[in-house]
């Protein structure tokens, strides 16, 4: 059982239930099935929040999962794959980010 997390541009960095997992392209291999939420964070660019749910193949549903494993234990491949766009953050013009310095120190005072 296989979870691939994958994104454009590659290189973000991939949480899987608010754990570090690794960066983009990831494979990452898992025993159960279940929701999970993803998270991808990647400077420069808006941060990529969904929960996915693999679906459960047809053998490892009871009782044909007994048959698969312990009497024909066969290796069964189950991958599951996600793609993601990251979307660019705004450019944010110089002025405008120190206006709101500016705004922030004479708000501490």
């Amino acid at each position: 059982r296989e979870l691939v997390v994958k994104s454009s541009p590659p290189g973000a960095a991939v949480y899987i239930n608010g754990r570090q997992s690794g960066k983009t392209p990831l494979t990452k291999e898992f025993d159960f099935y279940g929701a999970r939420e993803i998270v991808l964070r990647l400077d420069g660019y808006k941060t990529e929040k969904t929960v996915v749910s693999p679906t459960v193949p047809w053998y490892e549903f009871f009782p044909i999962d007994l048959f698969f494993e312990l009497i024909l234990p066969l290796r069964l491949h189950d991958r599951h794959e996600y793609s993601f766009d990251l979307t660019p953050l705004p450019d944010r013009p110089e002025e405008d980010l120190i206006k709101r310095a500016h705004k922030v120190r004479s708000d501490e005072k």
